[in-house]
């Protein structure tokens, strides 16, 4: 339904789109630089967040799922820029480009897959122009970024 997202505005650069109508009530975190956006979980993908995400900004959209549940990583395949934290055992997942996930990374009978098109090392910060975002200095075990602005330093995924 189109009442499925709730965009939430937290300054002019940085939106929370929130499904409040889904029983884990989600929010996944639209952050805007100069040059491309950014997108921080893309939910159970019951909907089209990237309609939202769309209508949102005509920027380029990186996606990067904070982990790997199947309410983080819904529809993440119909994204065309997708990174993941790079680890030997994530990479391990990987055949020509295509990320599998493993039941039990994706919490459902059948794992998910996605093409994970860069690799995002430990500490390495994301230009989106005008604006760098961090990952944490342990991906693999945190979910906490750094946004970028003063009034919002860091959000977290659910883990």
């Amino acid at each position: 339904p189109a009442d499925w997202f709730k965009v939430i505005r937290l300054d002019e650069h940085t939106f929370a789109l929130s499904e409040p109508q889904y029983w884990q009530a989600n929010v996944n975190y639209l952050l805007l630089g100069t040059e491309r956006a950014l997108l921080f979980d893309t939910g159970p993908g019951l909907y089209r967040i990237r309609d939202v995400v769309e209508s949102l900004t005509s920027l380029p959209v990186l996606v990067i799922p904070s982990h790997l549940h199947f309410d983080h990583t819904g529809r993440v395949n119909e994204f065309a820029d997708v990174a993941l934290m790079d680890s030997p055992a994530l990479r391990a997942q990987t055949r020509d480009g295509v990320f599998t996930a493993t039941d039990a990374q994706f919490m459902l009978a059948s794992g998910t897959n996605f093409r994970v098109t860069r690799w995002l090392a430990d500490g390495a910060s994301i230009d989106l122009g005008g604006r760098e975002v961090m990952p944490p200095v342990n991906a693999c075990s945190s979910a906490t970024w750094s946004t970028g602005i003063s009034r919002w330093p860091m959000f977290r995924g659910r883990t």
